[in-house]
């Protein structure tokens, strides 16, 4: 293999790792959100998000900011630290 190849591969790798982590973020937020008895759109609400940005979330399709985290987890009742052990 040579040095590009071994390099995209790697990327690739990383990439992969990063989807996986965001989609295990999100299953986190619809657990803790379905526990609480909350539905989607009352979640969104109470976050001040539209409810398919929430829905793409919980999905995996997003990857929200720091401080778009916090504000899941403020409207979950937890911290921001809560909810990103949830996905170790």
């Amino acid at each position: 293999m040579d040095v590009l190849s071994i390099m995209t591969m790697s990327m690739l790798t990383k990439y992969q790792r990063s989807e996986n982590l965001i989609a295990r973020l999100g299953h986190v937020v619809r657990e803790r959100r379905l526990a609480k008895g909350i539905s989607q759109e009352a979640f969104a609400e109470l976050a001040e998000f539209d409810r398919t940005y929430v829905s793409l979330i919980e999905r995996g399709g997003r990857n929200p900011s720091f401080t778009n985290l916090c504000r899941l987890a403020h409207a979950l009742g937890t911290t921001p630290s809560e909810l990103l052990k949830g996905i170790e």
